[in-house]
């Protein structure tokens, strides 16, 4: 994967928000360039915040911020998610759903919830070493080694969709 933060440091801090869909090519264009007037004024504490943000295969939006000089937290947090809210309310996307799950097959994203998925992996559709993206890296180092795994070795194969879990009922 490119260097997307190449003006970060490593150890910045990572933020990702998968959507339900992927955005049609013209939603898309116009979210990156939404991205980039909401990072141009983040600010933390009337400071502007050193950050970058990207969409990433119509499908993910990515905030990245080195925090070596201007701490994110509270209002610049509340502000990145009112954005990311807004985006989803906007082009009629999800951001916030834990239970999707971001996958690749023959080289194309898909995103599904995670009761579908494990589903494809039960009947053979996908398998074990099936590529899916991890919303929960937390630094640029880790956005950039595990992003993107193998399945068998990400949190998702651990995971039990909510309408699994025993005496939940929906």
């Amino acid at each position: 994967m490119e260097n997307l933060f190449e003006t970060l440091a490593p150890e910045s801090r990572v933020w990702v928000f998968t959507g339900s869909r992927l955005l049609l090519p013209h939603e898309a264009e116009a979210l990156r360039g939404d991205i980039n007037r909401f990072v141009s004024t983040w600010t933390a504490h009337q400071a502007p915040v050193k950050g970058c943000g990207t969409l990433l295969h119509n499908l993910f939006v990515v905030f990245a911020a080195d925090e070596r000089e201007v701490a994110v937290s509270g209002c610049s947090i509340d502000s990145m998610m009112h954005f990311v809210r807004d985006a989803g309310s906007r082009y009629r996307v999800d951001f916030f759903n834990r239970w999707n799950i971001a996958y690749r097959e023959n080289g194309t994203v898909h995103v599904t919830d995670l009761t579908h998925f494990k589903q494809k992996i039960q009947r053979g559709e996908l398998s074990e070493n099936t590529p899916v993206f991890n919303p929960l890296v937390q630094t640029l180092a880790d956005f950039y080694r595990r992003f993107e795994m193998p399945y068998a070795v990400s949190g998702y194969k651990q995971a039990e969709p909510v309408n699994q879990i025993p005496g939940l009922t929906l």
